[in-house]
């Protein structure tokens, strides 16, 4: 049911440039007391079920969860939202270097680098990915959108990348018409 929503946000986040193979990772809440998160070191854009882990929705520490492969690394911070908001039904967590090192989005970073699998970093960055409507820049590490599900996620961090590409094409727009007319012609 679940694998292949996983399989074509990945497709997406790989085919539209918001992540790359192994990096990032996304979950979805199964119920009340269990989520399903890809495994570590899975290629998002080729999920199977096999890359996908049961995790625990319990507590922080230890992690627990059932199948062969180990969950992502960025299981606490996931963990951290579906315990924060029973709403939340899904995490994705892209790298996409054009958002998290924008200038022109670090208003949306976290004030510090979260670090990976640390809850106590993680916990910063929960509220503030509330108040921007579902959606963080971990600073130095990568994007976080949160929702009822998979797509809706996925959509807060692309909706930015979209909004990235028409401001590099108004700002290449506006250079070319300061160009004098012997610069155009060149």
């Amino acid at each position: 049911m679940f694998g292949n929503q996983f399989l074509q946000i990945g497709k997406k986040q790989h085919e539209e440039g918001t992540n790359f193979y192994t990096h990032g990772c996304n979950s979805v809440r199964i119920n009340d007391e269990w989520m399903l998160i890809t495994s570590s070191g899975t290629d998002l854009s080729n999920v199977k079920s096999e890359n996908l882990t049961l995790v625990k929705i319990d507590g922080l520490e230890p992690v627990v969860w059932v199948g062969d492969s180990k969950p992502s690394s960025e299981t606490p911070l996931h963990l951290l939202y579906y315990i924060e908001n029973n709403e939340i039904k899904a995490v994705v967590h892209s790298h996409c270097p054009k958002i998290t090192y924008n200038n022109y989005m670090q208003e949306f970073a976290s004030d510090k680098y979260i670090r990976y699998g640390v809850f106590e970093t993680a916990v910063d960055v929960i509220e503030k990915t509330f108040k921007q409507d579902g959606f963080v820049i971990l600073k130095y590490h990568g994007e976080v959108g949160i929702g009822k599900d998979l797509q809706t996620s996925y959509s807060k961090i692309y909706d930015k990348y979209i909004y990235l590409n028409d401001l590099q094409t108004q700002d290449e727009v506006n250079s070319e018409s300061n160009l004098n007319k012997e610069e155009k012609k060149q």
